[in-house]
């Protein structure tokens, strides 16, 4: 039988669960303790043990005869007859699955050919949207051990499953929501090219001709920095006051006299040299605002996984409030979209995907980010 997993929230929790699947004789594999990011049955707390076993023993080695004075050559052996070659080779089966099971535990691995093959197509479609493959694994192998056998062959049920099971491992938190604290400011940072003054401009749009919300927008510009044009633009057309900031020790003193009777819109640039070590500290004071600045991290779709949990950290540590993803229609994948958020534990607030205001600005749902990772799935080879 191949090697199952079992979770628990002790050791001997999971032992006893081997025990009562495999009895006494069970054959473990390999133990460890999940990090805090790793996949676990929604039975299971915050701490998890997984334990690999199997019921199949390994085959055991033989032992050496003890020295003894070099007997005479032996007569060649007559050629095994057919039932003895057949359990030999079967034989050789299992020690060649034992091994391989052996090999995949010790590698942090899991076989995706023990899923249902409806579970290896969505296996395959979601590694090659981007997802993380061992995340992915114990996920979709999780789902196959906990499901009764005939919920498991079912791929609508597995693809439900799937969907409420990766989607609870991010979240969501609508730009919308905030629109009516006035109190509250609203900033966008992201790095040069994230299109994040041209997300200033939909957020303002839609705040000011959708939800009725009256709007100021502000622009952090230290000398001979160029000005975006966007938020400038929108502000025209919107009617409302757009304010140069120069210093960005500057924010903090104007959030606290222009809150209160219009929701103030920020735009904040990310310095240069933000991801060296150390840098991107020049902006430092425009954060000093504390809880009446919520900041929005901008960053393409499109960027590597790692630039994009860089800008995520740096958010993180300045208490960016959530994610926003640009230029979703520049990829033709949302994996790394998705490990962001996962890896990160930020949540998303909005997804745009175009350069019209405001019609390319959603407020993110958990849901469509979902629906773009499970679309047509079911072709994939």
């Amino acid at each position: 039988m191949p090697a199952r997993k079992f979770y628990a929230s002790t050791l001997e929790g999971a032992l006893k669960a081997v025990k009562d699947a495999f009895g006494s004789d069970a054959v473990i594999v390999s133990t460890r303790e999940l990090a805090a990011d790793e996949w676990r049955p929604q039975s299971v707390g915050p701490r998890a043990v997984e334990v690999v076993a199997s019921s199949d023993p390994l085959p055991s080695a033989r032992k050496p005869a003890p020295d003894t004075d070099i007997a005479p050559p032996a007569a060649p052996a007559a050629a095994p007859a057919d039932a003895d070659m057949g359990g030999l080779r079967g034989e050789l089966d299992r020690i060649h699955a034992a091994l391989r099971q052996l090999m995949l535990a010790g590698h942090g691995l899991a076989n995706p050919y023990a899923l249902p093959p409806h579970g290896v197509r969505l296996f395959r479609h979601l590694a090659a949207q981007g997802l993380d493959r061992h995340f992915l694994l114990s996920a979709l192998e999780g789902l196959c051990e906990q499901a009764e056998p005939e919920n498991a062959a079912d791929p609508g049920w597995f693809e439900v499953a799937v969907r409420i099971d990766l989607g609870r491992c991010v979240a969501a938190a609508p730009f919308t929501q905030s629109a009516g604290e006035l109190d509250q400011a609203l900033a966008v940072a992201g790095p040069s090219g994230s299109g994040k003054s041209l997300s200033l401009a939909k957020i303002a749009s839609v705040f000011r001709l959708e939800l009725g919300v009256p709007v100021r927008i502000a622009l952090l510009c230290p000398p001979g920095e160029p000005r975006p044009d966007a938020p400038r633009l929108a502000g025209r057309l919107l009617g409302a006051p757009v304010d140069i900031l120069a210093r960005a020790e500057d924010v903090p003193k104007y959030i606290d006299s222009k809150t209160g009777n219009e929701k103030v819109l920020l735009d904040i640039g990310m310095p240069g040299g933000w991801m060296g070590p150390g840098g991107g500290t020049e902006y430092d004071a425009a954060f000093a605002a504390g809880k009446r600045l919520e900041t929005h991290l901008v960053l393409p779709a499109g960027a590597k996984l790692g630039d994009m949990l860089a800008c995520a950290r740096w958010g993180a540590q300045r208490s960016a409030a959530a994610l926003g993803f640009t230029k979703m229609d520049e990829t033709s994948t949302a994996g790394e979209v998705y490990e962001t958020l996962r890896q990160s534990r930020m949540p998303v607030s909005f997804f745009a995907d175009g350069k019209r205001v405001p019609e390319d600005i959603r407020a993110a749902r958990t849901r469509d980010l979902m629906d773009r990772l499970l679309s047509d799935w079911l072709e994939c080879e």
